[in-house]
């Protein structure tokens, strides 16, 4: 699926879009989040360093940083 949180900023993960990709998450419906860079993931360094330092490998996630992949999916 795809999750787009326009109009949010990304300084924390209290976004409506984050928590339906965190609920795809944890019922195991991805295992993969491709995103152009780290700051489209979030701006908040600390949360997002827990983020792939944590739950990533907690729930199995790869974290893919691409512009390719973003074009292929537009």
């Amino acid at each position: 699926g795809t999750f787009v949180d326009n109009g949010y900023t990304g300084t924390d993960f209290d976004r409506p879009e984050w928590q339906k990709l965190m609920e795809a998450v944890q019922t195991k419906e991805i295992d993969c989040i491709v995103v152009k860079d780290l700051s489209r993931l979030g701006r908040n360094y600390i949360e997002t360093g827990e983020f792939l330092e944590k739950i990533c490998p907690f729930f199995g996630i790869r974290l893919l940083l691409s512009m390719m992949a973003l074009i292929q999916i537009l």
